[in-house]
């Protein structure tokens, strides 16, 4: 697996400035390097465009809130970098399907109402009946040095063993694991979800912490649960929060990744600590 710090460095940059100034121009400015050898580059690592991933991931965003909170579409419209509703409706619509002024309530008939059963069958009454929250309180940031797993969707567990292994090899024994949640359930295709799974970066020293991209999970409200399940189920526990737990919890989700903690290797059933980001 190859390892590319700065790239993985430049996509957490883009998740967090989905509503700045994200130009070719400047980011390749930033990497250092042409315009064309960057896109060439990104492309190459990443599988898409620029203009393609950035367009993904805004509208994943846009559609993530339409989901979970009432903004009035034009305001999801400019933080998504469109100048006029007309444009993002049209670019919304291509993504989608829908309008979106159509799409919280075909998703909720539609696709979430699926997603709610499917996500039932495979999770027991019993482990469903147990998901609450141990906690709901402040948590500090945190900053973790990270691989990514990409097209994580359910079943990619080799892939995320592969990236333990070669963080172990770089780094030494890991007292703790971290998977952060990049991408929005019920929105991200499974071929695209992305999970970077790392470990704290505050123990490592610099010339280590260079190896790998580095990102700093938010502080913030979060409502914690502790599970015992295996990892390549994690994904489907995720989904059965937002899906079963939140709506009737009075709370409303933070545009932030959630994250899991474990110990030890992946592998049969795990015990993990799953972090949703309230308001």
């Amino acid at each position: 697996m190859t390892v590319q710090p700065k790239l993985l460095n430049l996509s957490v940059h883009i998740d967090e400035h989905l509503d700045g100034d994200l130009s070719l121009a400047k980011l390749a400015a930033r990497m250092k390097l042409s315009p064309f050898h960057f896109h060439r580059k990104f492309r190459d690592y990443f599988g898409d465009s620029l203009h393609q991933h950035i367009k993904r991931l805004r509208l994943e965003r846009a559609a993530w809130e339409l989901l979970q909170h009432a903004k009035p579409v034009k305001s999801i419209a400019l933080s998504s970098g469109y100048r006029t509703v007309s444009a993002f409706s049209h670019a919304f619509s291509l993504f989608a399907g829908v309008p979106p002024t159509h799409y919280r309530e075909m998703m909720w008939a539609g696709p979430h109402a699926q997603a709610r059963k499917a996500v039932q069958r495979k999770l027991s009454e019993e482990f469903i009946a147990r998901l609450k929250p141990v906690r709901v309180g402040t948590q500090k940031e945190r900053q973790v040095i990270f691989l990514r797993s990409n097209a994580a969707g359910r079943g990619a567990q080799a892939e995320a063993r592969e990236v333990c292994e070669q963080i172990s090899e770089m780094t030494g024994p890991v007292a703790e694991w971290c998977a952060a949640l990049i991408d929005i359930h019920g929105v991200t295709p499974a071929a695209n979800f992305r999970i970077d799974i790392g470990t704290d970066a505050v123990r490592l020293p610099p010339r280590v912490r260079a190896q790998f991209g580095v990102r700093t999970l938010p502080a913030g409200r979060f409502a914690m649960f502790d599970v015992t399940c295996r990892y390549v189920d994690l994904l489907d526990v995720g989904q059965a929060i937002d899906l079963l737990w939140l709506p009737g919890s009075g709370e409303r989700p933070r545009a932030a990744a959630p994250y899991a903690t474990f110990k030890g290797d992946i592998g049969g059933e795990m015990e993990f600590r799953y972090y949703l980001p309230l308001m």
